[in-house]
């Protein structure tokens, strides 16, 4: 049985994480990406909030198929 582990950074904008890695600000990151896949060009899903991201990249659809389109709950 082969596991993987998926670290996603979330709220943080491209050019600031590579800044951050190049300045050895990330050096866990930086660490475990030496021996993993990082993929770099990437676009969230819309709405971008968190729980959206990552049910698409746990379900690999968008919102609007797993249902998941915002961060608040509530009755209507």
């Amino acid at each position: 049985m082969r596991c993987f582990i998926i670290a996603i950074v979330d709220g943080v904008n491209h050019k600031s994480y590579k800044r951050l890695m190049k300045s050895g600000k990330l050096p866990f990151i930086e660490e475990i990406s030496k021996n993993g896949i990082v993929v770099d060009k990437c676009c969230t899903v819309f709405p971008s909030a968190t729980i959206c991201g990552h049910a698409s990249i746990n379900t690999a659809v968008h919102p609007g198929y797993h249902g998941l389109v915002g961060q608040a709950w509530g009755s209507t």
